[in-house]
């Protein structure tokens, strides 16, 4: 019986909706924990570039020279490297779009790449990123020099991938969280259920039973049989003044209706069968 079924049902459909939520509320929460990883390395960085650019700029305007010959240029490139293994190198170019300072010598003189040029040409002024085929980060900060023109960029670039597995540790701590919160909460809900469903089952049983019981005893009496009025019972005597009001005549159609309407039913029962 339904009824009897109540609770089950009740928990089942908790247990899907509950599961659907949980597996929406864990992809959000891990989509927004890693967009914010991002920008909390990007901005760590930027913060990195900005102090160095400003340390060059400051160089440039004290001792007159151009990027290419600054003489604490490549140590100070260097220093900030070693704050963090996820660098992979840091350069600077100038406005011809040629490497003249870089933590890695074999760089120095060489072509930048057209994604960082037509980055830089787009935000002289400002901050850039550009995302190389092999993956790593590009991001870069324009370098402006005393007369306030725009000279290059510094351009830090770094590795992805130990924020990726930094990413992947904590998203499986938040599943294994979650999971343990999931079943704690679905443990709850059913018991919950049951305990509140409960006499609303005994009372729904106890009145399909009672239903049940009424419908087998109306099918066990036979249905009473009603005698057809004697025409002569309301019929006035010869020579009475008694007035019946048409009720005959009445009467007489009525029957004469019932018979052919029984008529037509046993015809179209007969057409069907």
């Amino acid at each position: 019986m339904l009824a009897k079924k109540l609770p089950v049902l009740i928990v089942l459909n908790l247990l899907i909706v509950s599961i659907v939520a949980m597996a929406m509320m864990l992809m959000i929460n891990m989509y927004k924990f890693e967009k914010a990883i991002d920008q909390v390395v990007n901005d760590r960085f930027y913060f990195l570039i900005e102090g160095l650019r400003t340390s060059l700029e400051a160089e440039m305007s004290l001792g007159g020279v151009p990027l290419a010959r600054l003489p604490t240029g490549n140590q100070q490139l260097l220093a900030a490297m070693a704050e963090n293994d996820s660098i992979l190198s840091i350069e600077v170019f100038d406005q011809d779009g040629r490497t003249v300072l870089s933590t890695d010598p074999s760089f120095v003189g060489d072509i930048i790449p057209s994604g960082w040029e037509q980055a830089w040409q787009e935000n002289k002024h400002s901050s850039w990123m550009v995302e190389d085929d092999r993956g790593a980060i590009s991001l870069g900060l324009g370098v402006i020099d005393a007369l306030g023109n725009p000279t290059g960029s510094i351009v830090l670039r770094y590795s992805p991938a130990r924020q990726a597995q930094l990413v992947s540790d904590i998203n499986k701590s938040l599943i294994n969280d979650g999971l343990w919160i999931w079943v704690g909460g679905f443990v709850a809900m059913t018991v919950l259920v049951f305990f509140v469903t409960r006499p609303i089952s005994r009372y729904l049983n106890g009145l399909s039973s009672h239903l049940s019981q009424l419908l087998d005893q109306r099918d066990d009496q036979e249905p009473p049989v009603l005698a057809e009025p004697s025409p002569t019972a309301v019929s006035a005597k010869p020579g009475s003044k008694f007035n019946d009001y048409g009720f005959m005549d009445s009467y007489r159609l009525t029957q004469d209706t019932l018979d052919q309407t029984a008529k037509k039913l046993r015809q179209i029962d007969g057409d069907l069968n």
